[in-house]
């Protein structure tokens, strides 16, 4: 492993020491959290202004970061029952919106790269740090409700997948833990125009990157060489190309990761299937090859790419933390400090 991903794998140690230190550590929990960084495409077919993550089985309280969108800015958290809840919205004053995402214009920028889209029009960029893994994950934009104008309705999911991760300890604290990954196919719901043209199935493939030293989210970028193109990190081609439709044929994984190994890294990539199905909607494996896509036949455009990276370590999580200021002011200590990293490498 370079010194420079170890630096960086340091520098992620102590952003996650620096939270739990201004939480303190009375009546801590010891926890295994995830990271992700993605882009994501506005294909809804209209303007949307916001957006919306939902995490199931977690409390708003092991949401250890939040992207700070330019366009939207900071997310508000939201505890609705067992879901937590980022949500990223425009205000409405003066018969305007303080902010929108245009439609993805063809031919723009596909939502590959996980930071492109902080500058690209018809797509914005999110992250999200976790203390722990939710059982599922669901990503919407908000649009103009047509009732009520000027007010925010839920819009269309986006069929971005994100695994569910099963962590098993070491048992009496001695070894190294397991991962049981889960891979479900994104939600769709047919109420909305756009999501009625696609069945309800995408193709999915997915790159796994094991790694000595763990990453901070902004690493999290295809166009990462230190990571995605590191000779001396091995891509594991986990799932060349997999058809999946929502609950009926998941992909698993179980993680038997060695010793030195402090975190997992995948690549989500999501693709629209786009071939012949049958009368219930389904993919029609009788008529087509339903295990190798065919560009342009069975194989649609790129919905978006999600890195998602399950930490082997574990952290203190407090329940009852110190105030947001103090532990917001040593994280923006860890990142500026890894601002400076990256420009004195360059």
């Amino acid at each position: 492993m370079n010194s420079g991903k170890t630096v960086r794998g340091h520098l992620a140690a102590a952003i996650g020491l620096a939270l739990c230190s201004a939480a303190g550590v009375a009546s801590a929990d010891l926890v295994y959290g995830t990271i992700s960084n993605f882009d994501v495409y506005n294909d809804t077919g209209e303007r949307t202004y916001g957006f919306e993550i939902e995490f199931d089985d977690i409390s708003v309280d092991k949401i250890s970061y939040a992207w700070h969108s330019p366009n939207y800015g900071l997310a508000q958290t939201i505890q609705q029952g067992t879901t937590a809840k980022l949500r990223y919205e425009a205000t409405f004053a003066g018969g305007n919106w303080s902010a929108f995402t245009e439609v993805h214009p063809p031919g723009g920028q596909v939502a590959t790269d996980g930071h492109s889209c902080v500058v690209a029009v018809g797509c914005e960029h999110f992250g999200a740090g976790l203390y722990g893994s939710p059982t599922a994950t669901r990503y919407r934009w908000l649009i103009e409700d047509k009732v009520n104008p000027g007010t925010l309705a839920n819009g269309p999911l986006v069929s971005l997948m994100a695994p569910i991760y099963v962590v098993n300890p070491p048992a009496n604290g001695v070894g190294q833990v397991e991962v049981q990954a889960e891979f479900d196919a994104p939600e769709f719901e047919q109420e909305f125009e756009e999501e009625k043209k696609y069945p309800d199935a995408v193709w999915a493939r997915i790159t796994k990157y094991e790694l000595q030293a763990g990453v901070a989210i902004e690493d999290l970028m295809s166009d990462n060489a230190d990571l995605f193109n590191n000779p001396e990190i091995v891509a594991e081609e986990e799932f060349e190309w997999e058809l999946i439709e929502k609950g009926r044929n998941p992909l698993s994984k179980l993680d038997k990761p060695k010793d030195d190994i402090k975190q997992i890294v995948r690549r989500i990539e999501t693709y629209r299937f786009i071939g012949e199905v049958t009368d219930e909607n389904e993919p029609d494996c009788d008529v087509i090859d339903c295990d190798n896509p065919i560009e342009g036949v069975t194989l649609g455009e790129l919905i978006g790419a999600n890195m998602v990276a399950q930490n082997l370590i574990a952290e203190e999580f407090n329940p009852n933390p110190v105030p947001v200021p103090a532990a917001a002011w040593l994280f923006g200590s860890a990142i500026t400090a890894l601002g400076v990293m990256k420009r004195r490498k360059a």
